[in-house]
């Protein structure tokens, strides 16, 4: 079912104006079909499409090369497939922007949209988004007092730590809401030990040159902080720090990316290009694996190596029923499509179980979709991915056992306070994060049910 979706699931943006026809940045009849022109809301049995098509005056920044410049259309059809390959024609909007409601649909069923604007003087434009049919249940909202950017839960379900806009993190708790003990500064990244509630690890920064005048950071560090003594030691030192802005390739720098508490609490296992076998700086660049750090002798060992594979990791989580086992988002970059009306490129960054004793991938969902961020709920049945294929950042579920996804997020009446990249489950199918509503932010609990 899935690999039929391929093609739909691919944010298809607009031709340009002919240049021949018309000065496009001047005309009138110029406007953008850019990536907010057309979003997908799931309803029960129903989805609720927004297109639009915007001037250029309309926009505030240059969209080039993405999207096109295109021209506002004379006819906008809207079209609709079931199996992301073969489309029917069902309406004829007309405004240029507005809302059109599909009716009558399969809840847990996805469904590809389709708009075609045709100009009689220039090349007809269209945009496709793929959206999941179903209600999606409000969240519980609670207000939060604090300013943070991410934030992460003790399993007592009452304690967290929080972190800044400065990189710096507290500890703070459900039932006395305050900025509380500071624990890191300069640390991106922080996990709580899942066996020992009294210790947190961290990813601690360093500067370094990005460009001549301009300074970025990269992980220096692996530190955990016991809560009982105030002490912060170092578990891994990152001896070579990248440097971004030295172009000549040097196999001993490396980086700390996501980390995580391994689940029997004995290691942590974290992504990194340390000896990822590269021979340039791009490879040196774009290839992580996973490591495996030992809490008791600090030693680290590699778990993976995707280099040989072309496969570009970009987020794991360890899998609940088996220690050592991962679900990971990652593929191949840059796959050349070719369809009858266009060439282009994507990323096939899917999602798939590495099993550590064999070393093998296996594809669980496949599609054009690009997913990045990876969860799941403490007893291995439920995948948590996130998703911008119907036109926002959302999040959702994937039932590994009977396969049916569920949208769990609708982003036009909140927002993730960061792209939904940490969650903290306080159930099997409950979790609890942040978002922006009405400009404020707040707690919010998700159900998975």
């Amino acid at each position: 079912m899935y690999k039929s979706l391929s093609f739909a699931f691919l944010i298809l943006l607009c031709f340009g104006c002919n240049d021949d026809n018309v000065d496009a940045k001047s005309s009138d009849d110029c406007g953008y079909l850019h990536y907010a022109s057309l979003s997908l809301k799931p309803m029960s049995k129903s989805i609720l499409v927004n297109y639009g098509f915007y001037n250029p005056a309309d926009i505030p920044w240059d969209p080039s090369p993405s999207p096109q410049l295109s021209c506002e259309p004379q006819t906008i059809e809207l079209m609709i497939s079931r199996d992301g390959l073969n489309f029917e024609n069902i309406a004829t909007l007309e405004d240029i922007s507005g809302t059109y409601l599909i009716e009558n649909l399969e809840d847990c069923s996805f469904l590809t949209v389709r708009i075609e604007g045709s100009h009689s003087d220039f090349e007809t434009v269209f945009a496709t988004r793929t959206g999941l049919v179903g209600e999606v249940s409000s969240p519980q909202i609670m207000n939060n007092p604090l300013s943070m950017e991410d934030f992460t839960l003790a399993s007592d379900g009452d304690q967290f730590i929080y972190r800044t806009t400065g990189d710096n993190w507290y500890l703070s708790s459900f039932s006395n809401p305050s900025q509380g003990q500071s624990i890191f500064e300069d640390v991106v990244k922080v996990r709580w030990n899942t066996s020992e509630s009294n210790k947190i690890a961290g990813v601690e920064n360093i500067l370094v040159p990005i460009l001549p005048n301009l300074n970025g950071s990269t992980s220096k560090n692996l530190v955990e902080y016991d809560l009982n003594t105030g002490i912060k030691e170092v578990l891994h030192e990152v001896e070579k720090p990248m440097d971004f802005d030295n172009e000549v390739y040097d196999p001993e720098q490396y980086w700390i990316h996501e980390f995580h508490y391994g689940l029997d609490g004995r290691g942590i296992y974290f992504m990194s290009n340390k000896e990822n076998g590269g021979s340039s700086n791009f490879e040196q660049k774009v290839y992580d694996n996973i490591w495996k750090l030992d809490l008791a002798t600090k030693e680290i060992e590699v778990i993976t190596d995707f280099l040989p594979l072309g496969f570009d990791l970009v987020d794991f989580i360890e899998d609940p029923k088996q220690d050592g086992n991962f679900y990971i988002s990652g593929g191949e970059r840059g796959v050349e499509v070719v369809t009858d009306d266009n060439t282009y490129f994507v990323d096939r960054i899917d999602i798939h179980y590495y099993n550590s004793a064999d070393q093998s991938i296996t594809p669980i969902f496949i599609s054009d979709e690009e997913t990045e961020y990876l969860n799941i709920d403490p007893i291995g049945e439920n995948l948590i991915y996130t998703t911008t294929i119907s036109g926002k950042f959302e999040l959702r579920s994937f039932h590994l056992s009977n396969k049916k996804h569920k949208q769990i997020t609708v982003s036009d009446e909140y927002k993730p306070l960061k792209k939904w990249t940490h969650i903290n489950w306080i159930s099997s199918n409950q979790f609890i994060t942040t978002v922006i509503r009405n400009g404020d932010q707040s707690f919010a609990t998700f159900s998975i049910d």
